[in-house]
């Protein structure tokens, strides 16, 4: 069983919630998570472009998922693991790898987007899968060494997953 934190909207993560070779310190989880509650993820879709934001219930993207018979979804990027930045040539080819494992999934696969409100990160490229198990987006989340990824369930919150 992969490890894992769920926390709600009034939590952060504790150190542990970090690889051992990238533990940052309080301040940099709290900064780090207060910096993922604020961004603003975007979905591309064939009519329309969806915003999403932690913690706050969104309609479109309800009908989205359910136009699609599915219930559940999540955002993943392989940009910038444990948040350390990389070149724009080094998360393209990370973001290719984890489309390759994304495809024998058989899911619908979205352009996705989040964008920090703060401008102190480049936009990630991600990737809005309908359909995906949480454990299966956890596990590539994990592989792809990110601290966090977005997970939602149609009529409820998107929320934040800490990955450890």
């Amino acid at each position: 069983m992969i490890p894992f934190i769920f926390l709600s909207s009034d939590q952060t993560p504790s150190p542990s919630a970090f690889p051992q070779n990238s533990q940052p310190c309080l301040n940099d989880i709290e900064a780090l998570d207060l910096s993922y509650r604020q961004t603003l993820y975007q979905v591309f879709s064939d009519d329309d472009t969806i915003s999403i934001r932690v913690g706050h219930h969104n309609s479109s993207l309800d009908r989205l998922v359910r136009r699609h018979n599915q219930s559940r979804w999540a955002l993943i990027t392989a940009h910038n693991p444990y948040s350390q930045p990389l070149t724009d040539l080094e998360n393209q080819s990370r973001n290719k790898s984890l489309v390759k494992d994304l495809w024998p999934l058989h899911l619908p696969i979205l352009r996705a987007v989040g964008e920090d409100q703060s401008d102190q990160w480049p936009a990630e490229e991600s990737f809005f899968i309908i359909g995906i198990r949480q454990r299966d987006a956890v596990s590539l989340g994990q592989k792809y060494n990110q601290n966090a990824i977005l997970v939602g369930t149609v009529g409820y919150a998107p929320q934040l997953r800490w990955i450890g």
